[in-house]
């Protein structure tokens, strides 16, 4: 059975920040591509509850903030808090998921964040939900959290999070590894996008990331970025620095106040898709997200890690910058990044220790099989 022809799969993902959907954007190509009939469903934000609504403003405000609270649930706390009550506190929260389900009614559900999948792993405790269930993993690392129970197969990034699986004693014939699952991607010409910025063709560009929520951009940010352009500029090249917002009004209109006396400065609010700007840039500076850094990475755009989201983030730069797929300043003074940064645009540095080895991770060459996978999953469910 090669094919999903015929075969419905719900994929339910959250959009508060966009790397889980675009995770499940990804999955959804290549399962259609074996003739499956995909329905994507954000599951918090097309009916918030007050509650959800809450939470979700408490958490940016942990991460703008606090984000050493963050870092403490998310490393250790999650034990305490999340593992106890993970599974009942879903049985609250299943109305969205149910009604997605029983509209759909699919033969497959593939979530891609701990939150829908504890309603699923809860529903078909119930017999509410009898079909397939699988969860695809976004990060560079591995977190006990996404491991439930009544999970029919996981769909990883790397392999150390299929080894991790393997000892809580998943079977190996029920995970696939598809790296971030990034489709085929057209990169367009950097001339292109710079017009459109109104940037000199021949500038060079240094991209800074903040995420898609805008939060926790370096302190000094614009200090160290004037001491990279007055560099460029004494070697007669020039430079500009565009900034992605996110969602964030206020570093948004914070970095418009600095432009009028930066006009080497380019802030841009949410913008999509983000492989205009990879295109156009010399240099990413960029918190390590796992979908960022993977679609910067497709194409080989170097990258220098200046700053995390504590927790998962923090984990994620071990990994990248343990393979030398990321320069990291994070631990480095930031009286030393406006030189370092410099050099590495000057020299167009590309990923090390090999840009094929990274897209390897990112976008495994067997995704292609990813429809005989989990085609074959029916047939493993109904033997056992």
């Amino acid at each position: 059975m090669n094919s999903l022809e015929n075969k419905k799969i719900l994929v339910l993902y959250t959009a508060h920040t966009l790397g889980h959907q675009r995770i499940a954007e990804n999955i959804g190509y290549w399962l259609t591509q074996s003739h499956a009939q995909v329905e994507l469903r954000e599951v918090l934000k097309s009916n918030p509850s007050p509650a959800v609504h809450y939470f979700l403003k408490v958490h940016v405000w942990v991460n703008t903030h606090a984000p050493w609270f963050w870092k403490f649930l998310y490393l250790w706390g999650f034990w305490v808090t999340m593992m106890p009550l993970r599974l009942p506190v879903a049985w609250f929260q299943r109305v969205e998921i149910e009604k997605c389900i029983a509209d759909f009614s699919p033969d497959v559900v593939i979530t891609t964040q701990t939150s829908p999948s504890a309603v699923v792993s809860m529903l078909k405790r119930a017999n509410i939900y009898t079909g397939l269930w699988g969860i695809a993993f976004s990060d560079y690392h591995f977190h006990r959290g996404w491991v439930y129970p009544r999970t029919d197969f996981y769909l990883t990034n790397i392999e150390s999070q299929v080894e991790q699986l393997k000892r809580l004693g998943v079977q190996p014939q029920n995970i696939f590894r598809v790296g971030f699952a990034l489709p085929p991607v057209v990169v367009p010409a950097a001339v292109q996008v710079k017009e459109r910025l109104g940037i000199p063709l021949s500038a060079k560009v240094l991209l800074v990331g903040s995420g898609s929520l805008g939060v926790r951009l370096p302190t000094g940010l614009l200090a160290v970025c004037d001491q990279v352009v007055a560099t460029l500029r004494a070697k007669e090249i020039e430079c500009r620095v565009v900034v992605a917002c996110g969602r964030s009004a206020e570093v948004l209109e914070e970095l418009r106040d600095a432009q009028k006396q930066r006009a080497w400065l380019v802030p841009l609010s949410f913008y999509s898709p983000m492989v205009e700007l990879y295109a156009a840039a010399d240099l990413f500076m960029t918190k390590p997200g796992g979908l960022s850094v993977a679609e910067a990475g497709q194409i080989g755009l170097p990258m220098v890690v200046t700053h995390t989201l504590p927790g998962q983030e923090d984990l994620n730069l071990l990994y990248l910058e343990g393979r030398g797929y990321v320069t990291s300043l994070v631990h480095v003074p930031q009286g030393q990044w406006a030189s370092r940064i410099a050099e590495l645009v000057l020299g167009g540095q590309s990923l090390q220790p090999d840009p094929q080895e990274f897209r390897d991770v990112l976008a495994p060459q067997s995704l292609n099989t990813l429809g005989q996978f989990v085609a074959g999953c029916f047939i493993k469910i109904s033997h056992g």
